[in-house]
């Protein structure tokens, strides 16, 4: 079996670059999930020699099960952040607002408002531009004194998976241009302020209205947040454009 790296030519082959990997070698490393490296010590092949399971896992089913998990230990540590401090700049328990913003690579990370009628309904196109986003109100209310509350953070990580966004944080009555947050999460892991970039510029996507952001005050340093995610690393293992097609399928369904 060859690992094979899209791009990159072996010079001194002149051919695509690639490394032979044996069914030895994956027995004797390991994978990473939230920071805890799992050994992979047991392995089974079928009749022509081909790896079948890993520890007692069918392979098409490991990389699911690895994202399982992930998301599910990364909604732990974020509901543990949001009860930490949320609490402090809320008068309610666990209550926070998050923000969603798309990346740009022009104008950077960009607030989507979706555009009204004169009967201030939403249009339907911009109902169905990027539907696993909120649209009315345009952030995520998190409560997690709800059982939706952790699905919504679920859902938030899934994102974070696919597609390159950054969720800003507030306490339960912000909003978009008061200029504070909590924290800024990013598919990088959480950001401070001042590396967050974005300018105003015309996305023109057709019935939104796109907005620059500005946080005067963080109220949570970055490094204290990841350090209270411990490994936080959001492109491990991410998701395929088909996984999130079939996640989102779900999730509308």
């Amino acid at each position: 079996m060859y690992l094979i790296f899209e791009g990159i030519i072996d010079p001194s082959t002149g051919r695509g670059f690639r490394i032979e990997v044996t069914q030895s070698d994956l027995e004797i490393i390991g994978y990473r999930i939230l920071g805890n490296v799992e050994p992979i010590h047991l392995s089974e092949t079928d009749s022509k020699g081909r790896l079948r399971r890993l520890n007692g896992v069918e392979i098409y089913r490991l990389k699911r099960l690895i994202q399982e998990q992930y998301v599910s230990g990364t909604v732990d540590k974020l509901c543990h952040i949001i009860n930490r401090y949320g609490k402090e700049v809320g008068e309610d328990h666990g209550k926070v607002r998050i923000f969603p913003l798309i990346y740009n690579e022009q104008f950077g990370y960009q607030y989507l408002l979706p555009d009204r009628n004169s009967h201030g309904e939403i249009y339907a196109h911009a109902l169905r531009n990027r539907p696993w986003l909120p649209k009315d109100p345009a952030y995520f209310k998190i409560d997690l004194n709800s059982p939706e509350g952790r699905s919504q953070l679920r859902h938030i990580v899934k994102i974070l998976q696919s597609e390159r966004m950054l969720f800003i944080i507030k306490d339960r009555n912000g909003e978009f241009d008061d200029g504070n947050m909590i924290g800024a999460l990013s598919s990088f892991g959480f950001v401070n302020k001042e590396e967050i970039f974005s300018v105003q510029g015309d996305l023109s996507i057709d019935r939104f209205t796109n907005y620059a952001i500005n946080i005067i005050e963080q109220l949570v340093d970055s490094s204290e947040l990841n350090r209270l995610m411990r490994y936080w690393n959001p492109v491990l293992p991410p998701m395929t454009q088909g996984d999130f097609k079939e996640y989102i399928n779900e999730f509308l369904s």
